[in-house]
């Protein structure tokens, strides 16, 4: 007992290295053009993968990156009710460049857990040196009604691409209608209100997309392209 310690004692980096496991899966969020976007953990650092949707019939095929398209070092998280706040470094070069690893590599990602299959996603904080990292303070507390993406596990989103598909104009404009309603419209406040990194909107499109195939039994995968058809 005296040995570990000491151990623990003069050498706490080592005794305390395991990191917080914020992911017990890989979760992965569905982009409306047929794409997936993938995020997982193992040990201290957060792996980020990018795929395409080729097929359904007779069964779900994906083509994921076989390298992740970003890696991050989680360096601290700090938890909070359902909310998980992450100090992460991203570890991959920028290549071409003079500065292949620029001092403001590092950001502060959120997490909210909402079940075993679902996971709420919201960057905070991008471009930090690590001096501005170590000093940033953000009230976690204040995430709570927040806009987040949602990921779904593994087999949580495989099953919703097994869903029955948008065949008719009636079920189109039965999803449409829900897209223009008041429920919605206050979605789009509250993304409106948050800070969302989300170039074009695009993030927003297929969040709501998901979220009103789901609500009516429909599979999310490649609704987008069967309402553009059926609005045409």
């Amino acid at each position: 007992m005296k040995n570990l310690l000491f151990f623990a004692f003069f050498f706490p980096s080592i005794a305390f290295s395991q990191p917080n496991q914020v992911l017990e899966q890989a979760y992965s969020f569905i982009i409306s053009d047929g794409e997936v976007a993938k995020i997982s953990q193992r040990n201290d650092t957060l792996y980020q993968w990018h795929g395409n949707i080729i097929a359904i019939d007779p069964e779900l095929l994906i083509a994921i990156d076989d390298e992740p398209k970003n890696r991050y070092r989680i360096i601290a998280t700090t938890d909070a009710d359902n909310l998980t706040l992450l100090k992460l470094e991203h570890l991959d070069s920028i290549p071409l460049t003079t500065d292949p690893f620029p001092a403001n590599r590092f950001l502060i990602l959120a997490i909210k857990h909402i079940s075993d299959d679902k996971i709420g996603y919201l960057p905070i904080q991008g471009n930090l040196t690590k001096e501005e990292l170590g000093h940033y303070e953000f009230p976690i507390e204040s995430l709570g009604d927040k806009f987040f993406l949602t990921y779904f596990s593994e087999p949580y989103w495989h099953g919703l691409a097994k869903q029955r598909k948008i065949t008719t104009k009636e079920e189109a404009q039965q999803v449409l209608d829900y897209l223009n309603s008041e429920e919605v419209k206050k979605l789009v406040q509250i993304y409106r209100e948050t800070d969302v990194p989300d170039m074009y909107g695009s993030g927003l499109f297929a969040e709501l997309i998901n979220i009103a195939c789901i609500k009516f039994g429909f599979s999310p995968i490649g609704a987008n392209k069967v309402l553009q058809e059926f609005i045409q």
